[in-house]
């Protein structure tokens, strides 16, 4: 009976999908994008202990701002469909889940090989660099990584996130729940707030001291959609009275 039930947990959980993949590799271009093309002033963070000062780019309120619109836009026009996420949901965790291996791995040895800031630390204990991280304000192709994954990828997510599953729960038959929305609702405005603030986040602690390994990866892009969305989720998967 034991081996029975776990054999029937397992074939429950959630697998990594080619269909995942394809929809997180399309939200970090996005993102990406419009970190990059996006106008934006420039931001000088606070100086390290080298004396090096890593640098970000302005445009946050902007890019939250026509993530948004293209997301409602594309779910009221029929483009982008509202059940798609939801339906595959654990999928796509699943599969941010596995991709930060590499991804973190990537970064590990880019801090050993190929620095870009005399700001790192090997310790020479590689689980502990791997999970630490050897950088502490990496970039590539001229942006921070810290920006990009921390903020845009992940942050902007949750909300596009509460966006998605609002859509969903709107075409079902019993609609909206007013107990969804104001949990998304409330949910957005302090993500809203996060952008009108980014530049106040580059000076956190975790901005200006952890190093960029698989303890901050990790964190933001598997376990922020996992536990940050849930009551949304609990929401939307919950018939109306």
């Amino acid at each position: 009976f034991a081996e029975a039930t776990f054999a029937s947990w397992l074939a429950e959980l959630p697998r990594p999908s080619l269909w995942a993949l394809a929809v997180v590799a399309c939200w970090c271009a996005f993102q990406w994008a419009l970190l990059r093309l996006l106008p934006g002033g420039e931001y000088r963070g606070p100086v390290t202990a080298s004396g090096a000062s890593p640098v970000y780019k302005k445009n946050g309120l902007a890019a939250w701002a026509v993530t948004h619109a293209l997301l409602i836009a594309g779910f009221y026009s029929g483009v982008l469909s509202p059940t798609a996420l939801y339906d595959h949901y654990g999928e796509v965790l699943a599969t941010l889940a596995l991709l930060v291996f590499p991804l973190c791995a990537g970064l590990y040895l880019k801090g050993i090989h190929a620095p870009n800031s005399p700001d790192r630390t090997i310790t020479g204990y590689r689980v502990f660099d791997y999970f630490q991280g050897v950088e502490l304000h990496p970039t590539a192709f001229g942006t921070s990584l810290k920006q990009l994954v921390n903020s845009r990828i992940s942050m902007m997510g949750w909300s596009a996130i509460a966006v998605a599953l609002c859509a969903y729960q709107m075409s079902t038959p019993a609609g909206l729940s007013s107990a969804l929305f104001v949990s998304s609702a409330i949910a957005i405005v302090y993500l809203f707030k996060f952008f009108l603030w980014e530049t106040g986040y580059f000076t956190s602690l975790d901005v200006m001291h952890d190093r960029f390994g698989y303890y901050i990866c990790g964190g933001v892009l598997a376990w922020v959609p996992a536990v940050y969305p849930s009551a949304q989720l609990y929401l939307a998967a919950s018939p109306r009275e």
